[in-house]
């Protein structure tokens, strides 16, 4: 009978082992994904605060992207401005009309 039992106990222990290393993992590689996102979020947020410090006007701030990964996207007189984590619309006269983050909901 104890060896029944010591059986049993001992695939609990190894199922529950494998359990908690998969969640183990499981949790790394979020955690792995969560500051990629968080990078490419903060670092699309410096650049627009630092051009949205210097230049207000749409064909100012089209001329110092040069270095950002962005989209331009035209529809009639509206532009948007497309990164990696959110975008910008501008008005026909050039002034910002929104902006949307797409991780939000």
């Amino acid at each position: 009978m104890w060896k029944k039992l010591f059986w049993i106990s001992f695939i609990l222990l190894v199922v529950t082992n494998i359990y908690w290393m998969y969640q183990l993992l499981d949790s790394g590689v979020s955690i792995t994904y969560l500051r990629e996102s968080y990078d490419y979020q903060e670092k699309d947020i410096d650049i627009l605060r630092k051009l949205v410090e210097q230049h207000y006007d749409f064909n100012k701030l089209t001329s110092e992207l040069d270095e950002a990964d962005y989209e331009l996207i035209q529809k009639g007189d509206i532009f948007f401005i497309v990164f990696s984590s959110f975008e910008v619309e501008f008005n026909s006269d050039s002034t910002i009309k929104r902006t949307r983050n797409f991780f939000e909901p």
